[in-house]
């Protein structure tokens, strides 16, 4: 009986050591699947990111529009199929000027909201006023819509803006010390009050963006 007893013993301890070590494979295989899942939706992300950026739409696409791009790519990007990828590169490729013309409007309404002095509707000869700040207290906050009006500009002349964000525009003036820079589309002159006015050089390009403005901003009117 005695002998009975210690061989039901060994096999209940033998039973239980099968069953922990089977929970222990599934809690690891588990786990592998939540890594090869995480890493396939990875891949998908990097494939759409990687196919939309060779469209070169990305360029006209203000950073506010980017980021919120890049936060549905993480969040809720379509199953990578032929036809899902050529249905979106196809709208993307027909409302190109719709996106520029949004981010054209985002920027433009970004930069003159502060002060009354800024004409809302049109971009015009006169300056624009921003507050950015004196010195190292300088305001980093226009960074974004100043390289984003810089890469408009640039695309409207059928240019490629640097892809090194400490030598864009926007980036010298809100972390840089210079009293005024400069390149071919703007003057932009720092003052002790810690307004920066934002100069136009090229009237044509302007007028493109003006034309942009007026078209976009009456299309949303009557959509209202």
């Amino acid at each position: 009986m005695q002998a009975l007893s210690t061989k039901l013993e060994a096999l209940v301890d033998a039973a239980l050591a099968n069953y922990h070590q089977a929970q222990i494979e599934i809690r690891q295989a588990n786990e592998h699947l939540q890594k090869a899942i995480i890493s396939a939706k990875l891949a998908e992300e990097c494939v759409w990111r990687s196919l939309i950026e060779q469209t070169g739409i990305v360029t006209l696409m203000d950073s506010a529009t980017r980021r919120k791009m890049d936060h549905d790519l993480s969040t809720q990007p379509l199953e990578l199929t032929k036809a899902n990828i050529l249905h979106v590169l196809q709208d993307l490729y027909q409302r190109k000027d719709t996106i520029l013309a949004n981010s054209l409007l985002n920027v433009f309404r970004s930069l003159t909201r502060r002060y009354k002095s800024n004409d809302k509707l049109k971009l015009t000869d006169k300056r624009i006023i921003i507050y950015i700040g004196e010195g190292f207290s300088r305001s980093t906050s226009y960074t974004d819509q100043l390289t984003d009006l810089d890469r408009i500009f640039h695309f409207l002349d059928g240019k490629q803006m640097t892809t090194e964000r400490a030598k864009t525009l926007g980036y010298q003036a809100c972390y840089g010390d210079e009293d005024e820079l400069e390149n071919d589309y703007f003057r932009i002159r720092m003052f002790k009050n810690g307004n920066a006015h934002i100069y136009f050089k090229r009237k044509d390009l302007v007028d493109q963006c003006n034309r942009l403005i007026a078209y976009h901003s009456q299309h949303q009117i009557g959509k209202a």
